[in-house]
């Protein structure tokens, strides 16, 4: 580290690379900017004098765009600042991508499915079957499917990818556990009008993704859960989710009171039932034989924490240039 200065342990760690507080400073300006620039009069210009499929339309474009922006820069801060490859973040296509994609996929499915079963049971809500054109009903299914999926991705590598793994290499697994997951509940509830319980059932949905990439170190498991639940909640049961109301469903669910079991305009999530049915669900993942991590994931990610990003000459072996593999 004296080869840097002595100011160099204020920006760097032992293997010559930017602490986890810069790297995540860098990525978060990065990420702000760009989306307020790119996104923000343009959210507002689409959703003006639109129709209902208009709407999904332009949500599912601005997703799109959020979603390839975190992407973007989710390889630029692992290139430039972490010199690392990009399946590192826990999108690597393994033996086992595909089972834990599966699995989470289906985890959610019972998960929105169950909530809805029990809100019925007890009376508190009603479904009532949807119309549509045979032509609408296909846009609608593609619309959803890209809308939903984008909108999982986005969030799924700002909570789940880079800044959560890099504060984990600085805080610990359950400091930047918490921490991440208590602020995708804030970010989130900003549309819960003001109630607390959607806000912690989010932040409830945040350990159960973080749980789930910390034990398979990969983001497949935690991506598929969350597309799921919310196509299925959008799609085929017509609710909200977290606010967002979609043009096209299968079916309408129509709530009654109180909304704090049902979770009112925030979405079925956001009520008391999920709660319950969140913290099984918590513990499910916490304990299941059926997330584990891969080996490759385990050679990947040993390897990203361990070489060196910078190796003064004096380190350098003779036969090496001292760079890495390009990605």
């Amino acid at each position: 580290m004296a080869h840097f200065g002595r100011w160099s342990s204020i920006f760097l760690n032992e293997i010559y690379q930017l602490k986890w507080f810069w790297r995540v400073l860098f990525f978060f300006i990065l990420l702000v900017t760009t989306t307020n620039l790119l996104f923000s009069k343009l959210a507002a210009q689409l959703s003006a004098h639109a129709s209902e499929l208009q709407r999904d339309i332009n949500q599912l474009v601005i997703w799109a765009g959020l979603a390839a922006v975190a992407l973007f820069y989710t390889w630029l801060s692992l290139k430039i600042l972490d010199k690392r490859k990009f399946k590192s973040v826990g999108l690597a296509f393994h033996g086992e991508w595909k089972r834990e994609l599966l699995f989470g996929v289906l985890t959610g499915a019972v998960f929105a499915l169950a909530v809805l079963f029990f809100l019925w049971i007890g009376g508190y809500v009603t479904i009532q079957a949807t119309t549509s054109a045979f032509s609408t009903a296909a846009v609608g299914t593609l619309i959803s499917i890209g809308l939903w999926f984008c909108a999982s991705m986005f969030n799924e590598l700002i909570f789940r990818g880079y800044v959560m793994q890099t504060m984990s290499e600085g805080l610990g697994n359950i400091a930047a556990t918490i921490f991440t997951s208590i602020c995708y509940g804030v970010f989130q509830g900003l549309s819960s009008q003001g109630t607390i319980l959607p806000v912690i059932n989010t932040a409830l949905f945040g350990f159960i993704f973080c749980i789930m990439y910390f034990r398979t170190r990969s983001l497949w498991m935690p991506l598929g859960l969350h597309f799921s639940y919310q196509f299925i909640q959008s799609y085929m049961i017509g609710a909200p989710v977290s606010g967002i109301v979609t043009a096209f469903s299968l079916f309408k669910t129509v709530k009654g009171n109180p909304e704090w079991i049902t979770g009112g305009q925030y979405g079925l999530e956001g009520g008391g039932v999920a709660t319950v049915l969140l913290l099984g669900l918590l513990y499910y993942v916490s304990q299941s034989k059926q997330l584990r991590i891969t080996e490759t994931m385990r050679k990947i990610k040993y390897e990203a924490l361990t070489t060196p990003f910078y190796l003064p000459k004096s380190q350098q072996p003779e036969s090496s240039d001292g760079d890495r593999e390009s990605d």
